[in-house]
């Protein structure tokens, strides 16, 4: 199952790992001039960041958007809530 909408307080961390088998997606995302400070950290090694309920949505926003995402057995992105309010659903609708 994938997880395509988050329903995240804004006080919430949340801790974002990228996925050891994503190997597909991680070479399409190194060429991509757009990808946000967060990801960049992650892809230049980091085994996992810590960011705000906004910067996560906008990792994954992102992460989305590049070839390969759901390649390689799974979403290249993982993620759990590190504080706060967090929850994460499959709903396709939002």
């Amino acid at each position: 199952m994938t997880v395509t909408h988050w329903d995240l307080e804004d006080s919430s961390t949340v801790v974002v790992r990228l996925r050891a088998n994503a190997r597909t997606w991680r070479a399409a995302a190194r060429t991509d001039d757009d990808a946000p400070p967060a990801a960049r950290a992650l892809l230049a090694g980091r085994t996992r960041i810590e960011l705000s309920a906004q910067e996560a949505r906008t990792v994954f926003a992102w992460a989305r958007t590049v070839p390969g995402w759901e390649s390689d057995g799974g979403p290249a992105l993982e993620a759990y809530p590190l504080s706060g309010g967090a929850r994460m659903s499959a709903d396709a609708d939002h």
